[in-house]
């Protein structure tokens, strides 16, 4: 009696060990394709150096293309790859269907590799991940012919100075009513917080990482009020800010927030329809130019008491989460 293919994919779905799901891939071609969609979903490319894996990714492509059809998560590091790199890869495909795609590197703004990469963000593509120095192909991705590739996203990061420059916001913007999650990460320089947002009406989740220092710019609080706008994102139930020790400063400890307005949060968080709770998550070393491990948690604590007197009625409604992350 031949058992049906749902129960080989079924008994494949349990097991969770890579050692296993290359066994059981060899051992049975009713287990084979179950075991191989398992193990090659996610992907990672990298270019040379001794931990270049391309030419083995190539090899195995151009043998059985059939199985890039089953990656769903790319991960491309850009350093060494041939500018043709994904479209040779991906090329024999019949079908792509990346929901993931983070892309990680350094760009020459307006080089081959952006045109190349941006070419394989097909539609559909659900999580797109653009980290440190990929600007320019975050300005590729915006021009109009991949409006409709980038127009499903739901979770979205990228780098941005002081102000989110036209095309990220281009970007932004085509996925503007489907994105629920949105991830800003401060360049070290930016002296203010990333604006200005769209309206997202599908937004629950926002996270911005800044740098300590920020908390010096006299209009900190300005973009958070944009945000907490009610017609805005009338669904924003989660704000993240992660404040990092970057470069260390005396004026920067004891951290405190320097704009006045910092009590208008109080009637914006509480206006807000979906009363969105505010994370603030400090990521700072326990020893910085003097200031000793003790020193830095006596800062920490002083400013959490800082906030909580400035808004007290989010403080007494518990919208307010603090964390303390030590780096190394």
């Amino acid at each position: 009696m031949q058992l049906p293919q749902e129960l080989f994919d079924a008994i494949v779905q349990n097991i969770d060990d890579h050692p296993t799901l290359k066994l059981c891939a060899l051992a049975a071609p009713q287990l084979r394709d179950p075991s191989q969609r398992i193990l090659l979903h996610s992907v990672t490319l990298r270019g040379g150096g001794w931990v270049g894996n391309y030419p083995t990714e190539r090899a195995i492509l151009q043998h059985s293309p059939h199985i890039a059809t089953y990656i769903t998560d790319l991960t491309v590091n850009i350093r060494g790859l041939p500018a043709d790199a994904l479209p040779s890869l991906f090329r024999p495909a019949s079908t792509l269907s990346f929901k993931q795609v983070h892309v990680i590197g350094g760009f020459t703004p307006g080089g081959p590799h952006d045109t190349a990469i941006a070419s394989q963000v097909v539609p559909g593509v659900l999580c797109l991940d653009l980290g440190p120095e990929c600007q320019s192909l975050c300005r590729v991705l915006a021009r109009p012919q991949y409006a409709a590739w980038t127009s499903l996203l739901m979770h979205l990061a990228l780098q941005a100075d002081g102000e989110i420059d036209q095309e990220s916001r281009a970007l932004i913007g085509n996925a503007a009513l489907t994105l629920q999650s949105f991830r800003v990460v401060a360049n070290q320089s930016a002296q203010h917080v990333p604006l200005p947002l769209p309206s997202l009406p599908a937004l629950c989740a926002l996270q911005y990482d800044l740098s300590l220092s920020i908390l010096n710019d006299p209009q900190f609080v300005a973009p958070f009020l944009a945000v907490l706008a009610p017609a805005a994102s009338p669904r924003l139930s989660d704000i993240t800010v992660i404040l990092k020790y970057t470069n260390p400063s005396p004026q920067d400890l004891p951290p405190r927030i320097r704009d006045p307005a910092i009590g208008a949060l109080d009637a914006a968080l509480a206006a807000h329809p979906a009363h969105p709770a505010l994370k603030l998550v400090w990521c700072l070393r326990p020893y910085v130019r003097g200031f000793s491990k003790r020193d830095i948690t006596w800062f920490f604590d002083g400013f959490v008491q800082m906030v909580r007197r400035a808004l007290p009625e989010a403080h007494a409604r518990e919208q307010f989460i603090f964390e303390h992350e030590q780096g190394a």
